[in-house]
């Protein structure tokens, strides 16, 4: 996926993301942005990707509001397996009504890369 956007709000009930919900397999995710509101009413959401596994994103960001009950974050719900995440940012405003909330990323399970990440208020 790459040079992709989409400013939709996103509701559902897991594996909630405002540009995909689930980045799997060595898949890639490139120059991306997603600037609606996403609500999971379950867990596994995100402002940009609600469920990031072994996979890669790049260069993308996400601006909209963030609500779920476990496994919450700005850009990416849950990163896990041998993903890795370069060059991104979130502004998105998070609220988890249970645990796993964060910023960028809801929770990191396993090996991961990170590089060069900003979280903006």
């Amino acid at each position: 996926v790459i040079y992709c956007y989409a400013s939709g709000n996103v509701k559902g009930k897991r594996c909630c993301g405002g540009l995909l919900g689930s980045l799997e397999g060595m898949a890639t995710a490139n120059n991306c942005y997603a600037t609606g509101d996403v609500i999971s009413s379950d867990d596994l959401a995100g402002g940009l990707i609600g469920y990031l596994y072994d996979g890669s994103l790049a260069n993308s960001c996400s601006t909209g509001k963030v609500q779920g009950n476990i496994y919450v974050g700005g850009l990416v719900g849950k990163q896990g397996g041998l993903s890795g995440i370069s060059n991104c940012y979130s502004s998105s405003n998070v609220t988890a009504a249970s645990d796993y909330a964060g910023g960028l990323v809801g929770a990191q399970k396993r090996r991961t890369l990170w590089s060069h990440i900003r979280l903006l208020r």
